[in-house]
């Protein structure tokens, strides 16, 4: 039953810390108040520090299973990705200036309308995403290139 637990190592346990840290970055920028966000900007960076951590003591004390690496790219799209990309949308986006593209007008006839500087919090958030993800995953795929 509890076999699952004997395979968690340091490293593993580094970067189970490092995923819960960015989680809990998460909720506090979702909560809004200037308090959360100074708690999640302190929260990430510790965060990267305990990341950080995680190859060295893979490499001082080994691991008993090959997921390590995989757990780290999850923790690093948490952490690096997904967080700081809420942290600028909600930052920068402005929910009383309305939606940042919108088709229909409240007669819900066709009629374009937009507010650049939400589009581009918008924009500038989906980057963050998108770049770190496609760069975790050539991350993730160059070391099994690399190991075959």
């Amino acid at each position: 039953m509890f076999k699952p637990l004997t395979l968690v190592s340091y490293a593993d346990l580094a970067t189970f810390t490092s995923a819960i840290l960015g989680f809990l970055a998460i909720t506090y920028i979702i909560d809004g108040t200037v308090e959360s966000y100074i708690v999640a900007l302190l929260l990430l960076p510790i965060s990267a520090i305990i990341d950080g951590m995680d190859g060295a003591l893979a490499r001082k004390f080994g691991t008993k299973h090959d997921y390590g690496k995989y757990f780290d790219s999850i923790s690093d799209s948490i952490c690096f990705g997904i967080a700081p990309s809420i942290l600028v949308y909600s930052l920068y986006y402005d929910i009383s200036k309305g939606p940042a593209l919108d088709i229909l007008n409240d007669d819900m006839q066709v009629e374009f309308r937009y507010n650049i500087e939400n589009l581009i919090a918008i924009t500038a958030s989906l980057m963050i995403a998108l770049l770190s993800l496609f760069r975790l995953a050539r991350y993730t795929l160059g070391e099994q290139v690399t190991n075959k």
